[in-house]
């Protein structure tokens, strides 16, 4: 299969209605990075904020967010 980018925003997307990643949004994201495709977070939020769910996910891919002077 050939590998693709995947590029997330967080709210109303990929989290729930809590603000927060589900068990099972985690479990896919992690198995779609197994199989070699490229997870980006794309947000508004600031990375004070966001980086909380790129670290949940296990990315190592840039992080693309608000940036506050």
């Amino acid at each position: 299969m050939k590998p693709h980018l995947i590029a997330l925003d967080l709210d109303g997307t990929t989290l729930n209605p809590e603000g927060a990643l589900s068990d099972q949004t985690v479990s896919t994201l992690q198995q779609l990075q197994k199989m070699g495709h490229k997870v980006v977070i794309a947000t508004g939020r600031p990375d004070s904020i966001s980086s909380q769910f790129y670290d949940q996910l296990q990315l190592t891919t840039p992080l693309i967010n608000l940036m506050v002077p």
